[in-house]
Order: C-alpha cells, then sequence, then structure tokens
C-alpha cells in the first residue's frame, strides 16, 4: 500500500501495461531477522510479470549509502557527533586529486548536521579521507553482491555504484546497524 500510495501520480504504462515509475520495499524484524514483508514493485493488472524489484533490480541507491560507508566507518576511526566535517563543492572536487580535494575549504559543520541533512561535499571530503577501500569493506562485509573495481572510487560514497544495490541488501545492512554491526542474512 505504501508503494502504492506514494506512486500513484505516476500512471504513465509501457506497452506492456507495467508502470514505468517504480519501486520496492523490504522491511525486516531488527530482532529476529526476518523479512516482515517484501514488495517488488507496484499493484497492477499484467499477467506473468514476475520481477521482483526487491531482490532482482539493482539500481543507484543515492545518499542511502553514506551511513554505510562513509559515516558508520568513520565513527568506528574516532569521529563522533560534533566532529567538524568541511561542506567542499564536489564538482570541483571531482576534477581534483586526493591530496588537493584534502585542502577544499568550505562552509564547516558537524557530523550530526552533515548528515541530517545529506550533505554531499561533507560526505564527499570524508570519504576522501577514510577512502572507498575501507567504505566498501563494510557493504562488501554484508554480502553486497555486485561491488566491482569499478566501484572504488569516491563516487560511490555518493551512490554512484557501477551496477547498483538493491531493496534487500540496503534493508540487510540498516538492520546491521541495529544490531550494533552483526549481520545476519535476512
Amino acid at each position: 500500500k505504501a508503494v502504492d500510495d506514494n506512486l500513484a501520480s505516476f500512471k504513465e504504462k509501457t506497452d506492456d501495461g507495467v508502470y514505468k515509475m517504480q519501486g520496492s520495499a523490504v522491511s525486516i524484524d531488527n530482532k529476529t531477522g526476518r523479512v516482515v514483508a517484501i514488495v517488488g514493485g507496484r499493484s497492477q493488472e499484467t499477467e506473468g510479470y514476475s520481477l521482483n524489484r526487491a531482490y532482482q533490480s539493482f539500481r543507484q541507491p543515492g545518499s542511502s549509502i553514506k551511513p554505510l560507508v562513509i559515516y558508520t566507518p568513520a565513527l568506528e576511526e574516532g569521529y563522533d557527533a560534533n566532529s567538524t566535517l568541511t561542506e567542499i563543492d564536489v564538482k570541483a572536487a571531482k576534477k581534483s586529486t586526493s591530496e588537493k580535494i584534502s585542502k577544499m575549504s568550505g562552509k564547516k559543520m558537524s557530523l550530526r548536521y552533515a548528515v541530517e541533512d545529506s550533505k554531499n561535499g561533507c560526505a564527499y571530503s570524508l570519504y576522501n579521507i577514510i577512502t572507498p577501500k575501507v567504505g566498501l569493506s563494510y557493504i562488501e562485509n554484508m554480502n553486497f553482491s555486485k561491488i566491482v573495481q569499478q566501484d572504488y572510487t569516491l563516487s560511490s560514497g555518493l551512490g554512484g555504484l557501477h551496477h547498483g544495490t538493491n531493496t534487500v541488501e540496503m534493508a540487510n545492512a540498516y538492520s546491521t546497524l541495529e544490531n550494533h554491526g552483526e549481520y545476519r542474512q535476512a
């Protein structure tokens, strides 16, 4: 119902009658590790269409990846909610070297505020410090199945994964955070 309701205004369909705007959702009981609900797409009257986007479709995770590959590793490296981060210009940083990125200036803010406001410049700057190698190791340890060599760039910290991820992997990862770092496959 939540997926259908949130996408109700998007009515355009393909020639096969499938809604063009889709979504998926997974809910995990963090105490038991069991899947409570899984939605693979919008409800519709199309026969024979069995794609379950929750685990069969891989998409870019966008900013939802930041807590997994940037902020959790940073907290384990000694950062805290009050640590000061710099909101750098990401466009300029993408044209720079790692050394130059670490010297870029910008507005200063707390890690807590950067997370709450999803500040890309802060995330990019911090990811440059902790490195994609360290950050991606966290989601590799949570069985993200399509991490490849091309993902080992700073863009992965903002959700730019080569193959992407799916809703089940993301739900498992957030469940891992809720369970103090203890991963279990839902």
